[in-house]
């Protein structure tokens, strides 16, 4: 029980302070780069700056793609209540890295969005400079679900997944998922970990239609489809995520 509590009881401290992360990343030289963040598309055009804020976490996964067609790819570890502002440049070798350049508080008005946001994008070469702007470039809603901080911790999924194997009966698998993916927040990825535990396939749609209304990343719904073993099912999750 106290391996349940504890993590619930974080969450909703986290929540009570309404606190969330922002990033702004730009290239040095003015060159121009999708970006990725937790496995999500946030631009769809190539631009030299992207500036986003909304993160529940303060761990991110960024991966920028340049139009040279190279990658950077880390993880980067935020402070909850500010933009940080990191410069992308290469290094000696040639690979890309980023710089930590400044920051700048989160505006009031974002400060209690816990859906990660676009707020400015720039395809020019000049590093924009002052506050943000009033209404947004472009808009990525993320995360749907009204209870649904940030998403369940790497332990408590893993727990889960490891009890859900363990059931014999796969009519009982399918019920405790659904209440679980119910009851707690999960993202896409670990949606499509989950279709795993299932022998099934019929038993991996059912259950991927029924958590979409649930998942904390729905920009992200479409990797769950990685988890099934045919992709005439993905077929069937996009019919049926366009009646969405």
């Amino acid at each position: 029980m106290k391996k349940i509590l504890l993590p619930l009881l974080l969450l909703s401290t986290l929540a009570l302070r309404a606190q969330t992360c922002g990033l702004l990343l730009f290239t040095e030289n003015g060159e121009k780069f999708k970006l990725y963040t937790n496995g999500t598309l946030r631009n769809n055009s190539p631009q030299s700056e992207v500036k986003l804020c909304g993160f529940p976490s303060d761990i991110v996964k960024v991966r920028l793609e340049f139009e040279d067609q190279s990658k950077l790819e880390k993880t980067m570890y935020l402070r909850m209540g500010v933009i940080e502002h990191h410069r992308v440049l290469k290094s000696a070798s040639g690979a890309w890295k980023t710089v930590f350049d400044n920051d700048e508080n989160i505006p009031s008005n974002y400060q209690n969005v816990t859906v990660v946001t676009v707020i400015q994008v720039n395809a020019g070469q000049d590093k924009m400079i002052g506050n943000l702007v009033n209404q947004p470039t472009t808009v990525t809603v993320v995360n749907t679900h009204k209870n649904c901080g940030f998403p369940l911790s790497d332990r408590s999924f893993y727990e889960l997944y490891g009890h859900l194997k363990g059931l014999t009966f796969e009519s009982d698998r399918l019920t405790e998922a659904k209440d679980a993916v119910r009851r707690d927040c999960f993202s896409s990825d670990q949606i499509k970990m989950a279709l795993g535990t299932f022998d099934h396939e019929s038993s991996r749609l059912e259950f991927a239609q029924y958590a979409y209304d649930f998942v904390f990343d729905k920009g992200a719904y479409a990797l769950v489809k990685e988890g099934f073993s045919s992709p005439l099912t993905g077929d069937e999750l996009d019919v049926f995520l366009k009646t969405k």
